[in-house]
Parts: C-alpha cells; structure tokens; sequence
C-alpha cells in the first residue's frame, strides 16, 4: 500500500506548552526548541531540555514531553522511515537515529551562532511543508540532509560513531532489512 504523501513527512510549529502523554511515532523525529525548556522521557529515562536544543528520536524510542516553562516554542519534524531512507544513505548522518549505543544521548545544546543558522534551516522546512506545492517534501528533505551535514561537521561526536568493519557492515544490512520489509 503506497503511502499519501502527507504521511511522509510532517513539520509544524508549536507553541502550546500542554503535557503530552506516553508515545511513540513510526517515523524519526527531530525537534528543535526556539524559547522555553521541558522535561522528556525517553525510553523511560528524564532529560530537561531547552532553548537551543535539538532532541531525536528514532521510531522505535516511547516518549513522553512536560514543558516547564510558561512560553514553550519548538520546531517539530517527523519524517517516515522508508521515506527518510531513500534520501539519507550516509550511514553516518542516519546514525543520528538508528544503529545508536545504548548509552546514546537524544538531545544536545547548539551553541549560537550554529543554533540561529539551524533555526533558519527549520523555518524553511515549516515554510516548504506548509506550502504543499508540488516538491514541498523534496526541499524538506533536502533542507534535513543540509541540517544533518551541517550538524556533522560541526558537532561530530553527537553522531554514534560508524565503524566500516564487516560486522558493522552486515548489522547495517539486518537493521536496514528490518526497516524496509517490517516496520
């Protein structure tokens, strides 16, 4: 069953500062906080994020999102898997949702003046996304995959580090199989 277009990507903006309740989406989500703070529960484990963080969470990953402060403004984008996938082929930008270290962190701080230039690749997304014209998802994703370098080059040790071993090699084709065929 082919998928509606609308249902491979979603970006939006969100000023409510409303509880969220325990869940999770099929489809990688990256958010970015413009104003305000929050607590996350991420596969069980609390984190206070803030203004200038970035979180990401991979489909498989419960989550739960309390503000906690009055003003809460944040950047959403959730793109589906398989759609991500056949834009995103670097294993090393993809490792920023999936083939992650137990010990993996879902959110980090960017400094200014990177969290003002990432701000403006969101606003982008959410202008393309709201537009719905005719490659609106195309320069979403390309506008992520500038985000997802950008972010690379600057921050490189926010990203699992990729081994081009053979067992690094097989387990990427199991959980790339896994992806495509089962979830």
């Amino acid at each position: 069953m082919e998928k509606r277009v609308s249902e491979l990507v979603k970006v939006y903006r969100a000023d409510d500062n409303r509880l969220q309740t325990y869940h999770f989406h099929n489809g990688y989500e990256l958010i970015f906080i413009e104003e305000g703070s929050s607590e996350f529960i991420i596969n069980q484990k609390a984190v206070q994020y803030q203004r200038n963080h970035l979180i990401f969470i991979n489909q498989m990953e419960q989550h739960q999102m309390k503000p906690l402060s009055k003003k809460y403004i944040r950047y959403v984008m959730i793109f589906d898997p398989d759609f991500f996938d056949r834009f995103v082929h670097d294993q090393i930008l993809c490792s920023i949702f999936k083939q992650r270290p137990e010990n993996f962190k879902n959110g980090f701080e960017v400094p200014e003046p990177a969290a003002a230039y990432i701000l403006q690749i969101v606003k982008t997304c959410v202008d393309e996304y709201d537009k719905k014209e005719q490659f609106s998802n195309m320069s979403v994703m390309s506008n992520t995959i500038l985000l997802l370098i950008y972010l690379y080059r600057h921050f490189p040790s926010k990203f699992p580090s990729v081994k081009s071993n053979m067992a690094m090699a097989k387990a990427t084709r199991i959980q790339n199989h896994i992806d495509q065929h089962f979830l």
